[in-house]
Formats: C-alpha cells, sequence, structure tokens
C-alpha cells in the first residue's frame, strides 16, 4: 500500500540535522601519511632507459607505475593540504560540522577524498522530515599510477538517503594533469561560486517536487538515456536495445521512491542518483562504476527526454 506522499515544504525552520561528525581538523590524515619518489629505470644490461622513470613507495618499496620524465610528482598529503588551506580560507563554509572521507587504494596509488560541510545545507524540500535536504560536498582526487589527474570538484550530498548529485553544471571542476608544468590551485573564489551555485540549484530541486509524472514515462526515460545500449552492439540497428537487468533495477529503486514521494519527478530524479550512488553488485571499483554511472545520470537530466517532463 503506498504511503502518504510527502508534504512539499513551504517555510524554512533552523533545524539541524543529527549527524555524527565534528569540527573540522588540521590534522593531515594517517592515510596519507607516506611518500613516494621517483627513480631511473634500468634495462637488463644496467642500461638507463630513456624518458622513463618508476613512481616507488618510500616505506615499502613498492612499484605504482611508470611514467614519462615529464611527470610532475607532489604527494597526496601535499594536494590535502592544499584543499585544506582555501577551506580554512573560506567564510562561507561552517566548519563546525564536517563529516571527512578518506581513502587510499592500489597499494598508495589512488587517493580518493571529501569533506561533507553538514551546515552549509540546501532548503528543505519536505516539511515531513527535517534530512530531506542537501548539503554541500567538497571531493578531490589523485594518483601515482597514471588512473586520475589531480581533480577538485563541487557537488552535493542529499541527507536522508546519502545520495550524491548529478547536477554537475553547477559544479566547478578543477583538473591538473601531472605533467602539468602550471597548475590551477583551488582557491576560495571557488568555493564561495560553487556555495552561490549550489544555493540557487535548491530552488530547481524545489520544482522537481511539484512536478507529476506518469509511471510509463518514467520507463521510457529510463530506457531512452541510462540503459540504452550503444547501437554498435547489435546487428539489428534498426531496433532498440537497453539493458534488462539495470532497467529492472531501477523501476525496483522507484517504486522505494514512488511509496515515500509520491509520483513526482524527484523521485525520478532520486532514483537515479541512487542507481549511480549505492552500488550493490560489481567486477571493478565501486568508485569507477560511480562515476560512469553518474555521468550517465548527469547526461539524462540534460536530455531532451527529461526536459520533455519538466
Amino acid at each position: 500500500m503506498m504511503q502518504q506522499p510527502l508534504r512539499v515544504a513551504t517555510t524554512e525552520v533552523d533545524d539541524r540535522p543529527a549527524i555524527a561528525s565534528g569540527l573540522l581538523s588540521s590534522d593531515i590524515p594517517n592515510c596519507l601519511n607516506f611518500e613516494v619518489e621517483t627513480r631511473d629505470i634500468f634495462d637488463r644490461r644496467g642500461k638507463k632507459i630513456p624518458n622513463r622513470l618508476e613512481v616507488v613507495r618510500k616505506d615499502d618499496e613498492r612499484h605504482l607505475s611508470v611514467v614519462s620524465n615529464t611527470y610532475q610528482l607532489r604527494q597526496f598529503k601535499d594536494f590535502y593540504t592544499e584543499v585544506l588551506d582555501a577551506i580554512w580560507g573560506c567564510n562561507l563554509l561552517d566548519k563546525s560540522d564536517v563529516s571527512a572521507n578518506h581513502y587510499i587504494d592500489n597499494n598508495g596509488g589512488r587517493y580518493l577524498g571529501s569533506f561533507t560541510f553538514n551546515r552549509n545545507r540546501g532548503i528543505r524540500l519536505f516539511d515531513d522530515n527535517e534530512n530531506e535536504r542537501n548539503v554541500f560536498r567538497i571531493n578531490m582526487r589523485s594518483s601515482h599510477d597514471m588512473w586520475s589527474a589531480e581533480v577538485f570538484n563541487f557537488d552535493a550530498l542529499y541527507l536522508w538517503c546519502k545520495n550524491g548529485s548529478a547536477r554537475r553544471e553547477w559544479g566547478i571542476r578543477i583538473m591538473n594533469r601531472h605533467n602539468n608544468k602550471v597548475r590551477k590551485t583551488l582557491e576560495i573564489n571557488h568555493i564561495a561560486e560553487a556555495i552561490q551555485a549550489f544555493n540557487e540549484d535548491q530552488e530547481q530541486m524545489k520544482k522537481l517536487c511539484k512536478i507529476q509524472v506518469e509511471l510509463p514515462a518514467v520507463k521510457h526515460l529510463f530506457k531512452k538515456t541510462l540503459v540504452k545500449e550503444p547501437d554498435e552492439k547489435y546487428w539489428n540497428r534498426w531496433k532498440e536495445q537497453w539493458n534488462e537487468y539495470h532497467l529492472g533495477l531501477l523501476m525496483e529503486i522507484y517504486k522505494q521512491y514512488y511509496d515515500h514521494y509520491g509520483p513526482i519527478l524527484f523521485a525520478v530524479y532520486q532514483t537515479a542518483t541512487h542507481w549511480a550512488t549505492h552500488i550493490d553488485k560489481t567486477r571493478g571499483k565501486v568508485y569507477n562504476v560511480q562515476d560512469r554511472r553518474m555521468a550517465k545520470v548527469n547526461s539524462m537530466m540534460n536530455s531532451n527526454y527529461w526536459n520533455e517532463l519538466i
């Protein structure tokens, strides 16, 4: 039996969500307290191989990658410190309640981190639950194994379901390739611009709460966007194909949000971001799957199929 749909919020009340986190720390996370270095590479005859270097962890001698001699080495902890300095310098960020997440993978070859600012909140979208809102998040990643450049970006985390955001058009993305001689740094004004765009985007989210959508339209949207298979995979180019497993998974997720919100476009949005955020089964790295799926969700929201529903 379907639950009573939530009431779209009409007023904003200063009701802080209860989240287990705390004051932003200036300490470098333990997982980042190691260093890497580049070393010359030699062939079996002891001859130096030109224009190539090996990246190695200094503490345990683990091989991380082979790079060109233009590679600009920077320790993860220095990258982290740069982000932290910009955060402390931005007065628009409330540092009193911050959730930090830092992750090292591939024996020290990859770093993914985020700061979630639980007091930098969007408007509450529904009256029934104080956690029906987004909070502001800064993400960063880098690597010593050629997986990723140095990247900063901004998005939102929805408190009630912990879904990520697909509204990347409002986010500012800064990228430094490892062979860049001139680096772009995260500046205070970048964060300020992202916060302003985040706040403006919350009004767009509220509009999705007022748009009704029929079930066939939801299924059609997913077929045409999220689960559509590339045409070159099939001999029959005149017959559209989609991934039945993921279509079924999406419809199962949609039922949960339909029961919670009712037949509104925001339930469709939440379904898509849930699918992209919470990965149950995968043969690869979860963060790679999340990136691919969130890119598909963002593409969906910029498609004509989505615009037809607004």
